[in-house]
């Protein structure tokens, strides 16, 4: 429920911290369809089991680059 904004998302996409995460709640996080579509090309996030965005508006864009 922080407002990080898609590039918030972008930037922890990004970050090698991120690679040893199993799930990550991003809820309200204001991060768009660019945040989702960030997070969906981040190899840093590879090991991610649970991944939960609900009230983003990541719209049919992030979605669609999530489930490809």
């Amino acid at each position: 429920m922080n407002p990080i904004g898609a590039e918030g998302s972008k930037a922890f996409a990004g970050s090698q911290h991120a690679s040893n995460l199993r799930s990550l709640f991003l809820l309200g996080c204001e991060i768009g369809s660019a945040g989702a579509t960030a997070l969906s090309r981040s190899s840093s996030l590879a090991s991610l089991k649970v991944l939960a965005l609900s009230g983003n508006g990541i719209g049919d864009a992030g979605v669609k680059a999530l489930a490809d």
